[in-house]
């Protein structure tokens, strides 16, 4: 582990795995670095090992994080950098347009990817389970998100590919995504038409590999 300065906390990152350059992206080039207005709930998809949740905690203390990974190795060294934090909810999951299982592949680099299994699968390795948006939005009583970060490996092809992302849509005032088209052919299409349907008027502007928006409806 390292310390984080001026925090007190610890960081745990695993030695030759790509703990440390995520560290670098977010607490020292500061990806997640985006101008929010005192925001009260953060939901973050592809939440890895905690460092963006962890960041964002520090910079918006009195805010509701939920944090959802589908990868246990992952979410048990997420449990350790996110300890003791007020306000921070952990998931054990993958998120889908609805619930169901999916099948988990290690790709290159920190690419962990969830693929959605036939609901007669019931013996397989590495398979989890998938949460829609409406249950952690009934199970966290939210009824706006201030921001939605997303870094789901191609995931997001069905989570936008579907009417089923409208209704959250409609309740998120910003979202901060990375796109992978080239695990997901059709993912940014999808994004943007959903987006489209629902956003009025929106602001886009690139921050390192993501894609920001902000409603402005």
């Amino acid at each position: 582990f390292i310390y984080l300065p001026g925090t007190g906390r610890k960081v745990y990152l695993r030695k030759g795995s790509s703990d440390i350059p995520l560290f670098l992206q977010i607490f020292v080039k500061e990806q997640y670095a985006l101008k929010l207005d005192d925001p009260k709930v953060i939901i973050d998809l592809g939440a890895n090992i905690g460092l963006a949740s962890l960041y964002l905690k520090l910079k918006y203390p009195h805010s509701k994080i939920i944090s959802v990974e589908p990868d246990k190795e992952n979410f048990e060294e997420m449990k350790l950098n996110l300890e003791g934090l007020s306000g921070v909810y952990l998931i054990n999951k993958g998120i889908g347009s609805h619930c169901g299982k999916a099948k988990l592949i290690s790709g290159e680099s920190w690419a962990i990817r969830t693929i959605r299994l036939d609901d007669s699968v019931d013996q397989e390795n590495n398979v989890i389970d998938l949460i829609p948006m409406s249950d952690i939005i009934s199970t966290y009583d939210i009824n706006k998100i201030d921001l939605i970060k997303i870094d789901i490996e191609g995931a997001e092809y069905e989570l936008f590919n579907n009417e089923l992302c409208y209704h959250w849509l409609e309740k998120t005032a910003s979202i901060c995504i990375e796109l992978h088209d080239y695990l997901a052919p059709g993912a940014s299409k999808a994004f943007f038409e959903s987006l489209s349907k629902v956003y009025k008027d929106y602001t886009l502007r690139i921050k390192s590999s993501n894609i920001v928006i902000q409603n402005d409806n």
